[in-house]
């Protein structure tokens, strides 16, 4: 009888267990289903398993002799692997294996879904081009793999996928952002989305969000650098808090060489026989390009690109950033071979101008084709003046790097004017907002509603009923009349 009751529980007990189970979607040798139609142009392609389709957002075929030809191969593109039956089943672990492109770098990092449409961070990331994380939440129906370069190809050469009977848990999406926090140069209105269904909360002032926080209804304007963070909610479930970062500058210049030369001025002041030209605008790949490598031979020179004017007087801060390919250094240092000089006495030539040497934290490599952005260097000595930017190439006969400058920004802060009226503002008088917690509220109908902050800047303006803004003090302007609010 006890052997009958123990082997009853254990049948029980089995019964009730989720098996986990693995499966492995194998792209080496290009012998799964549809490899024929691959080609050479970057596609989308859907692959389906047994159990999951992968679906390669942009990814190609390469022809026999490439670095990678065995596998597919993306410029850094997602790539989204989905259950085909979300009812029966959650994905407990992900190992994926990735080839790397010669010298190519790249920073996988892994999303996970709950409906195979709102993807949230997992928190897992690898350089090293195997990606691996086998404690994902339960509900987990789908990953994603993203890259950190769109410009840097990668091989996938398999993904190896654990799943399990669904557990029936509730998975909740972080909120995703649109656009994506970074850099720009006017204000944006982020649009967050999570899973259907669920209720966004949000904060601006540095608060972890919760349900007391704001409820999301409407796009966020961000109009001075914030940081969002969110949280999306279904019945008590929340998820993981996502945030992101706006970073809102004043762009005085900007070039990217893809349409123009920029009006950049080449001149040699010293070639070697034999070296005719050393900068020429590459249009094919939208840059500045320099070399003195003629004929398989190094030849000395020094040739300089110099930019048109740059207006730097209503600057009260700002910053260079730039980016760049360096090839062929042959050890030497980059310093001494590709210059980045500004001038403010520049008239016509090179030789006869004050130029100092800006030198970066950090530069390209020099010795593959891989592009770096340098860290955004100060231009402290140049705020209120206008400048000149010079890119200084010299070679010798024993180093003829190539440089390539492929987009150059100089951002930062204008000087700014508090609005007319705010000295003698008095609150209450004559206007309609007031400050609540993370916005201001426009009581009543306005033709004309600006925001100020402290500094002068405008950050909002329009018919608007509601400005979301960080905790602080604003001037407020309503049909001209002027009103100083406090916003918590």
């Amino acid at each position: 009888m006890k052997k009958l009751l123990l082997s009853f529980l254990m049948l029980f007990a089995m019964s009730t267990m989720a098996f986990a189970e693995t499966a492995t979607f194998n792209f080496v040798g290009w012998g799964f289903d549809g490899a024929d139609q691959w080609k050479s142009n970057y596609e989308e392609h859907s692959v389906k398993f047994d159990i999951a389709t992968v679906t390669f957002e942009k990814a190609n075929r390469q022809s026999e002799g490439q670095v990678i030809s065995d596998c597919p191969v993306t410029k850094g593109n997602d790539v989204t692997v989905v259950l085909n039956d979300m009812d029966s089943y959650d994905i407990t672990g992900v190992n994926v294996t990735l080839k790397q492109w010669g010298t190519k770098k790249q920073t996988a990092t892994l999303q996970y879904s709950g409906d195979g449409s709102v993807f949230s961070e997992t928190g897992t990331t690898s350089d090293n081009f195997v990606l691996t994380n086998n404690e994902l939440a339960d509900g987990t129906k789908a990953v994603k793999i993203t890259f950190s370069s769109q410009s840097n190809q990668v091989g996938i050469a398999s993904i190896e996928l654990n799943y399990e009977s669904a557990s029936g848990a509730v998975v909740v999406s972080a909120p995703t952002f649109s656009p994506v926090g970074g850099t720009y140069y006017e204000a944006q209105n982020v649009t967050l989305t999570a899973s259907e269904g669920a209720t966004i909360y949000y904060t601006i002032n540095g608060d972890e969000p919760d349900a007391s926080s704001t409820e999301y209804t409407a796009p966020i304007n961000v109009a001075e650098t914030t940081t969002i963070k969110a949280i999306a909610m279904i019945d008590d479930v929340a998820s993981k808090v996502s945030e992101a970062t706006y970073t809102i500058e004043d762009l005085f210049y900007n070039e990217d060489f893809e349409e123009t030369d920029g009006d950049y001025t080449m001149q040699n002041v010293e070639l070697s026989e034999g070296l005719t030209s050393v900068w020429t605008w590459d249009e094919s790949f939208g840059q500045l390009k320099a070399s003195a490598y003629v004929n398989k031979v190094n030849l000395a020179g020094e040739s300089w690109m110099v930019s048109p004017e740059i207006d730097l007087t209503g600057a009260e801060q700002a910053t260079l950033k730039l980016t760049e390919i360096i090839n062929f250094l042959s050890g030497n240092d980059v310093e001494d071979y590709c210059k980045i000089m500004v001038s403010t006495d520049y008239a016509g030539d090179v030789t006869k101008a004050t130029w100092e040497q800006i030198k970066a934290n950090g530069r390209a490599e020099g010795k593959n084709w891989d592009e770096f952005t340098i860290e955004p260097v100060d231009l402290a000595n140049y705020v209120g003046k206008k400048m000149y930017l010079g890119f200084s190439y010299n070679s010798t006969t024993s180093a003829a790097p190539t440089w390539e400058v492929l987009d150059i920004t100089i951002s930062g802060k204008k000087t700014t004017t508090p609005p007319s009226g705010v000295e003698d503002a008095v609150a209450g008088e004559a206007v309609k907002a007031i400050g609540l917690d993370g916005r201001i509220a426009i009581i009543g109908e306005a033709a004309d509603v600006e925001v100020y902050n402290m500094g002068g800047a405008l950050i909002a303006k329009g018919n608007l009923n509601e400005v979301n803004c960080q905790a602080g003090a604003y001037i407020v302007k309503v049909d001209g009349n002027v009103q100083k609010v406090i916003v918590k």
